[in-house]
């Protein structure tokens, strides 16, 4: 079925393509950014001064506003933050200029080439939720090394990863001093608790950067969402999160999402009482992406349709498994698109196709390409039924079903660019039933959820540059 055909229709799908169409390419908005910094405690606020820019740091001579009061924050004060911006506004770079170039400041008197060290001791410690973050994270710490010229100086940057952890060690330990290690909690937290043979030590600490961090503590309270209240606390193990947080000892401790809620920074303040946290949040207007909902009673032809409506472009589509990815791919005969599995041993090799446009739709679950995770010009994210927000037989507080959400829709209007997102839902009423107050609860959120149920099928509702379909199952 082709563009025009599709249109001729009319209904749902056609002005659906439309709509696409008309915003898969928009021009980008001026940015109207609000900065606040505040302390966690009491919420008094603070004056911090922004860097504009860093000469010697080639890519982005002008930082976007995350990075250039993060590196502030981090170069000129001694403080541990919690650092607040929306997907895609550079939050990786904002951790990662500021202390790289302290930890040159603060470079060790013995730094380079020494004999095999058996003790490693690194300065900085990133901390990521996923294997394919903390492999991107890596990879930035690799660009930016050489973008500072740090080369010279042996400036060692390891990654820990929990597939391969011999295979670190031997890379670890080769000679290089480790002044950087990438890795993810759980790793970490099982070489440091090693009874005998512990080769990483965290006594030479500077900074403890949690990418994602709220989606580590997120499961660890209960909370009444009337009142912002913990009610009660899982009374469980210490998490490996909890673990790296209590032995980082006088290590500056930074935190760093897109969709911290009012009750993790509740949890975060109630907890790390010692750390006296500070909060730089930035709040964007700026419209990145255009948003649409719409419902179907046949999720693969109503997601064919519309794909074959719209110009080649990179496409991601979350599922809420590999069953339905592997059905839906074969629902999209004839297009260029790969299923990037959750046990996969060639995610890199795949994420590495898509980027170089071997193929261009690429079919996932949110936990391998979520949170994090940037590929240039996606320019459509479709969520794929209800089990791509809210996973089958899994408690989540309210307000983590629209953490998910926004970042699965964050993969597209990276940075300066725009994109759209394209959520489709079924008409299974005993399906959407389990998950009806957390979809309303992702549109309340938004500021979009007036009068939608008074829509007709063909008809459409524009408030702002937010497009909604009605699905009538889903909001009576």
């Amino acid at each position: 079925m082709r563009q025009a055909q599709i249109d001729s229709q009319g209904g749902k799908v056609g002005n659906i393509c439309r709509v696409l169409r008309e915003n898969l390419y928009a021009e980008i908005e001026k940015e109207n950014v609000v900065v606040s910094v505040y302390n966690l405690s009491d919420r008094r606020m603070m004056d911090v001064t922004a860097i504009p820019g860093v000469e010697t740091y080639q890519r982005f001579p002008t930082l976007r506003p995350i990075q250039q009061y993060a590196t502030s924050l981090i170069l000129n004060t001694s403080e541990n933050f919690i650092g607040i911006s929306p997907t895609g506004t550079g939050k990786t770079i904002a951790f990662l200029l500021g202390t790289f170039l302290k930890l040159v400041e603060n470079a060790p008197k013995v730094i380079g080439k020494t004999k095999k060290q058996y003790l490693v001791k690194p300065r900085l410690v990133i901390i990521a939720p996923t294997r394919t973050l903390r492999n991107q994270i890596y990879g930035e710490c690799l660009k930016l090394r050489e973008d500072l010229g740090l080369f010279s100086t042996n400036f060692g940057i390891f990654q820990l990863r929990d597939d391969a952890v011999a295979t670190s060690r031997e890379e670890i330990t080769g000679g290089t001093r480790c002044d950087v290690l990438v890795t993810m909690a759980s790793t970490l937290r099982g070489v440091l608790k090693q009874e005998k043979d512990r080769w990483i030590n965290l006594s030479e600490l500077q900074f403890l950067v949690v990418d994602e961090a709220d989606s580590f503590f997120g499961s660890e309270y209960h909370v009444d969402f009337s009142t912002g209240e913990i009610l009660q606390e899982y009374d469980e193990p210490e998490s490996a999160f909890a673990y790296l947080v209590r032995i980082a000892g006088s290590a500056r401790v930074l935190f760093f999402s897109a969709t911290f809620s009012a009750a993790d920074l509740q949890y975060l303040a109630k907890v790390y009482v010692d750390r006296d946290f500070k909060v730089l949040e930035i709040q964007n207007s700026l419209k990145r992406f255009v948003q649409v909902i719409a419902g179907s009673d046949s999720l693969q032809k109503t997601c064919r349709d519309i794909i074959r409506g719209l110009p080649v472009c990179r496409i991601v589509i979350f599922v809420g498994g590999n069953k339905i990815a592997e059905m839906l791919q074969s629902h999209l005969k004839f297009m260029k698109s790969q299923v990037l599995r959750t046990d996969s041993k060639q995610v890199e090799e795949t994420l590495d196709d898509f980027v170089k446009g071997k193929f261009n739709i690429l079919i996932t679950v949110p936990i391998v390409f979520g949170r994090g995770v940037h590929v240039d010009r996606i320019q459509l994210v479709i969520n794929y039924g209800v089990s791509s927000l809210v996973p089958r037989q899994t408690v989540m507080a309210k307000d983590k079903y629209y953490a998910r959400y926004k970042h699965q829709i964050g993969r597209t209007g990276r940075g300066l660019e725009t994109g759209v997102a394209l959520t489709l839902l079924e008409s299974d009423q005993d399906l959407l039933e389990e998950v009806k107050d957390a979809c309303l609860e992702i549109l309340s959120q938004e500021g979009q959820a007036a009068n939608i149920e008074n829509l007709s099928e063909n008809q459409d509702l524009a408030l702002g540059k937010d497009l909604y379909f009605d699905f009538p199952t889903l909001f009576t």
